[in-house]
């Protein structure tokens, strides 16, 4: 069932051909369309950025790994050095566990 039937049902006709002209026009307002505007743009604007920092960390992470695998190409003594243990990570799941 469509929502203007389940519409004329529950209300009348009349009633939801009226309720239907009002909502057009609400959409039609220049007022309301310059905030939905504005709420599309800032919107826009946040993804843009989110989007924007993400790639700068693949980015950084990439520079990093091709830094890693030169260095371990120029200096393959580095190979042989004992890595530090990483720090324990407190939102990690625990060594051990």
């Amino acid at each position: 069932m469509a929502c203007a039937d389940l519409a004329a049902n529950l209300i009348g006709r009349h009633n939801a051909r009226q309720g239907a002209r009002r909502l057009f026009a609400v959409l039609q307002n220049r007022r309301l369309n310059k905030v939905r505007t504005s709420l599309a743009q800032s919107c826009v604007l946040y993804l843009i950025a989110h989007i924007t920092i993400h790639l700068f960390i693949l980015l950084q992470h990439l520079i990093y790994s091709i830094v890693d695998v030169v260095m371990s190409e120029l200096f393959p003594e580095l190979a042989q050095v004992p890595r530090a243990r990483p720090l324990p990570n407190q939102f990690g799941p625990r060594p051990g566990i």
